[in-house]
């Protein structure tokens, strides 16, 4: 069967997490944290350089665009043609700003987010070309974790042999104790399986997810939203008490 990511679903859970914490932004498939060289926000010795500050300059621009289109695409009272429109002006804005800045840190994220942008507008192989090419000029980059996990999710909605690729992606993510998003590859393939109807697979990964001690929680950022939302499925499985 065809997995296709429920994205209404999936946004709604992650901004509800987010609406508790002013200082969290949307990452995942839904938004990137601006950190691309580590260190502080926006990382003082990078801002300092002219063509970083060029590059941040256009992906902001580009991304408030992304940003009204995502808002409109779950909105059934916007008309279709509105939202390919504004899915249009977003690919041709990450496009341009990344071929202006293709030497710059964001170059990898011009292309993650054009890749997204060509995803909605239909041109699914395109998307998969241009997400693949992302993660792997991304290198060691925080950030590669998350959007291999997004590749997986195109590769999960093509032909057989695609989707044993975005599995087999997302077991190598899963598997990982260095990535930075191994609870989140952890419960999207307890959530592929859910929706092939094996639910005990599924939640032997959900299972997995760690969940950190009441002592080491000290705020809400401390919790995992994935560990939340594994939680919550596996009380609908009657495996975890409330």
């Amino acid at each position: 069967m065809t997995f296709e990511v429920d994205w209404r679903k999936y946004l709604e859970q992650v901004k509800t997490y987010i609406k508790s914490d002013k200082e969290l932004r949307f990452w995942a498939i839904v938004g990137v944290v601006l950190v691309v060289g580590g260190g502080s926000y926006y990382g003082y010795h990078w801002i300092n350089q002219r063509w970083t500050q060029k590059a941040l300059m256009a992906f902001t621009e580009s991304h408030d665009v992304y940003q009204q289109a995502l808002g409109t695409q779950f909105n059934d009272k916007v008309q279709g043609e509105a939202k390919k429109e504004l899915w249009d002006q977003v690919e041709i804005d990450f496009k341009q700003a990344g071929a202006h800045n293709k030497h710059s840190s964001f170059a990898p994220f011009f292309k993650a987010f054009r890749s997204q942008a060509l995803n909605f507008q239909g041109s699914r192989d395109e998307a998969l070309a241009e997400m693949q090419d992302a993660v792997d000029k991304m290198g060691n980059n925080y950030y590669r974790g998350l959007y291999q996990i997004g590749l997986s999710f195109i590769l999960l909605d093509g032909d057989q042999d695609e989707k044993e690729q975005g599995i087999k992606k997302l077991l190598a993510l899963a598997d990982d104790e260095k990535n930075s998003f191994q609870d989140m590859a952890l419960y999207y393939l307890g959530l592929y399986f859910s929706v092939s109807g094996e639910p005990e697979k599924a939640s032997e990964y959900w299972k997995k997810i760690k969940q950190p001690s009441a002592s080491v929680i000290i705020s809400k950022k401390a919790e995992s939203p994935w560990a939340q939302l594994a939680k919550i499925k596996l009380m609908e499985l009657g495996q975890e008490k409330e």
